[in-house]
């Protein structure tokens, strides 16, 4: 397993890059593609999840990345990973027509209190960005389901203006699930809360993205799961071996979980 060197305020794209190189579901998906016809930042981006590459290659996805239209990664700028994550999804899933493993459903139902109608709309999502209102994983989930209430709501059944509940449901779930905690505030604070690394149901944890530090002054890492079950620490081009991969930890920023194997 090969690091990937910091070319400047680089460290969140680096730990995206590694998080996506040990998703089974995504790589699997794309391995037998042919991407020779594809512009050179796809390209790149493939190659970054395959093979041993020169600095070349990424100098030139960071490059092509921060010049792509609308792109708010800018050269030598720390930006956010959660972020880059669902630029890098949306960009690549736009482009090619492949099964996406992390496009999952919810459905969001509001309910008004007059007439009790039912207003119902479907939302696919490549990521479920949660509140860290318990350790478990789980339980920040169903917290993101939970009902709510909402004020001066027009009702389209009895176009009344009141209040209304609002429920979501997640309706599909992914092959590969992302959590992206909610570490900031809009009070540039961080959240420095543990959360329990543990599996869940159906899903077993592959990898985590980390940040330490504050949110001016931060640093990004990853931790990912081999293959053979142990785990590996990246800190931009520095690759240690786990021998006992933590409980908990105030690390985690954004989670990557696959199904389990059938």
């Amino acid at each position: 397993m090969s690091g990937l060197p910091n070319l400047g305020n680089t460290c969140y794209i680096n730990s995206i890059l590694q998080c996506l190189r040990y998703q089974r579901h995504f790589v699997n998906s794309i391995k037998d593609y042919d991407h020779s016809k594809d512009d050179l930042f796809d390209k790149h981006f493939i190659d970054l999840m395959f093979l041993d590459y020169d600095n070349a290659v990424l100098q030139s996805f960071i490059t092509k990345l921060a010049k792509m239209e609308n792109s708010p990664f800018q050269l030598f700028r720390q930006s956010d990973a959660h972020e880059l994550y669902l630029f890098l999804m949306d960009n690549f899933y736009e482009t090619h027509k492949l099964n996406n493993p992390f496009k999952g459903q919810y459905e969001s139902t509001i309910t008004c209190s007059l007439c009790n109608n039912e207003s119902k709309t479907k939302q696919d999502f490549m990521s479920l960005s949660v509140s860290l209102v318990s350790e478990d994983v789980q339980e920040c989930i169903k917290d993101f389901e939970k009902e709510e209430t909402l004020q001066g709501i027009e009702c389209e059944k009895c176009n009344q203006r009141s209040d209304a509940t609002k429920r979501i449901n997640i309706v599909q779930y992914p092959n590969t699930l992302v959590v992206h905690l909610k570490r900031f505030t809009n009070h540039l604070k961080k959240a420095e809360e543990n959360i329990s690394l543990n599996d869940m149901s159906v899903y077993t944890l592959s990898a985590t993205c980390n940040h330490s530090g504050t949110v001016s002054f931060g640093h990004y890492t990853a931790t990912v799961k081999k293959s053979n079950g142990g785990w590996t620490f990246c800190n931009d081009n520095f690759i240690k071996e786990i021998n006992q991969f933590p409980e908990k930890s105030e690390m985690p920023y954004v989670l990557f979980y696959e199904k389990y194997k059938n």
